[in-house]
């Protein structure tokens, strides 16, 4: 920000690093504990998977969401490489701390996109409805748009797979910038929840899945989740 080399930033660095030691190590701390909570996550997702009693269906049941932003490729041309990485450097932690915030978990992200999962779909909407806002009211970044579905998926070596996340990966890309979509069973599940409106949108033919009617979700009556980036 002061406008120094590289170099000179790592002698800057050096300089005030004893005075950051308690706070890294806070942070360190908190690090460590959120690796903990994943593993106990992941033990209780192998004791979820082993009670399915139809092995033909995939184990878990949890929510998919997707963020992408709007007109990435474009604006990545026009940046220059610090401009770009102070973008997505934004992006990704304004997603990570509303997934985070909202009880879900960022499964991986790709530049431009963000991937998430949830473990009801009351907590994908609402973690999809505070990631349009906060990323539509940030002036560092350009609109988002985001898709989830709730339905069943195969986690492995820390990834997820099946037909739920590619629906939610096709949805995000039919999306209008600015829009929070989600298919029409999951609508289903959210119909008696007055957190939610759900706006019913013209049936698309969705490549691999053939006629979707896509549901828009917009904030209903309660409160939403509330971010503080200070």
């Amino acid at each position: 920000n002061k406008g120094y080399t590289d170099s000179k930033a790592r002698q800057e660095l050096l300089k005030f690093l004893p005075e950051l030691l308690e706070d890294l190590e806070k942070i360190l701390i908190y690090g460590y504990r959120r690796q903990l909570s994943a593993a106990v996550l992941r033990l209780a997702l192998r004791s979820e998977q082993n009670d399915i009693d139809d092995p033909t269906l995939l184990p878990l049941v949890r929510g998919v969401g997707f963020a992408d932003l709007v007109s990435y490729t474009t604006l990545s041309r026009r940046m220059n490489e610090q401009t770009l990485a102070d973008l997505v450097q934004t992006f990704e932690q304004r997603c990570a701390e509303v997934v985070a915030v909202g009880g879900g978990r960022i499964i991986k992200t790709i530049g431009d996109e963000v991937m998430f999962l949830t473990e009801t779909p009351e907590a994908a909407a609402r973690i999809s409805l505070a990631l349009s806002k906060l990323i539509k009211e940030d002036p560092h970044l350009p609109e988002a748009r985001v898709a989830f579905v709730w339905g069943r998926i195969l986690p492995k070596l820390g990834d997820i797979y099946g037909p739920t996340v590619n629906l939610a990966s096709r949805l995000v890309a039919v999306a209008n910038p600015g829009d929070v979509v989600t298919d029409d069973s999951t609508a289903h599940t959210l119909a008696d929840d007055q957190r939610f409106v759900l706006t019913p949108r013209d049936i698309q033919d969705i490549r691999g899945f053939g006629e979707i009617r896509p549901v828009g979700l917009t904030p209903g009556i309660g409160n939403e989740l509330e971010i503080d980036f200070e």
